[in-house]
Order: C-alpha cells, then sequence, then structure tokens
C-alpha cells in the first residue's frame, strides 16, 4: 500500500512557506499518518505561530510555495526537517 506523503505549509503574515514532510515510519497507515500531521501541525503552530497547513505532494506542487526541488530535474525534493 502507497501511503500519501504529506507536507506542512506555514501560512503566516500573508506568506506562505514551506516547512517539513511528515516522516512515513514503519507500520504507518494513512489514518496513523494523517494524525501525526495534525499532532505535528498543532505543535509547530505554537512554537513557530501562524498556521500549518497539511497539503499532499500534488497539492504543493500545483501551490505557489517554494519546496525544495532538484535544480537540474525541477523535481521536488522530499526532506523531513526535525524541529528539537
Amino acid at each position: 500500500m502507497t501511503l500519501e506523503k504529506l507536507h506542512l505549509i506555514q501560512s503566516k503574515n500573508g506568506l506562505r512557506q514551506y516547512f517539513t514532510m511528515i516522516e512515513v515510519k514503519e507500520g504507518d497507515t494513512q489514518d496513523t499518518l494523517d494524525n501525526r500531521a495534525d499532532i505535528t501541525a498543532d505543535q509547530l503552530e505554537k512554537r513557530f505561530g501562524g498556521f500549518m497547513e497539511i497539503r499532499t505532494t500534488e497539492e504543493v506542487l500545483r501551490s505557489n510555495v517554494n519546496y525544495p526541488r532538484d535544480s537540474k530535474t525541477g523535481e521536488m525534493i522530499f526532506r523531513v526537517s526535525e524541529f528539537a
């Protein structure tokens, strides 16, 4: 089963910026991944302010957000950032 990758986009002060991808862990289902995305979004909103949007890869690619991409191919680089 292929899980839909989820990404967090911060909306703050009229700006939107790519934050991170939610890491897929062994044994994840789409429901557990969705739940972890919700929890992570809430934690990051409290820490950094603004509103964290949860988006699929397709939604990120269609948006106006400057996401991490390969400089030669333009393809999205799936990057998970940790915020300790």
